[in-house]
């Protein structure tokens, strides 16, 4: 059997070097307009283009589209059940962006 090269074996990551490099809490990237967007829907002076803006940054910051799984044992676990409670938001807000609704405001 061949030597194997000395070096090149790498200790495995604990559980919670995993979930470091993957935290379900990690502040999402912003920039000025994003927080701009944000401001002015609150406000209710909003263009249009900004309030896309708005529901894009929110859906984002919600991981809709992102995988919930973390790993890691335990803390994954805490991470993964964070990370779909997120989720859980944005998929509740896309329900909503996607309903028909009757110009009264009954449901279609």
């Amino acid at each position: 059997m061949a030597e194997q090269p000395k070096g090149l074996m790498t200790h495995p990551k604990t559980a919670r070097q995993v979930a470091d490099d993957n935290p379900a809490n990690r502040p999402i990237e912003w920039e000025p307009a994003d927080a701009t967007a944000l401001q002015a829907l609150v406000r209710g002076d909003c263009p249009p283009h900004l309030q896309q803006r708005a529901i894009k940054f929110i859906i984002n910051m919600c991981g809709m589209r992102d995988l919930s799984y973390r790993y890691g044992g335990l803390e994954g676990d805490r991470d993964t059940a964070f990370a779909e409670g997120k989720r859980f938001i944005g998929l509740q807000i896309g329900k909503l962006l996607e309903r028909r609704v009757k110009p009264g405001g009954e449901q279609e």
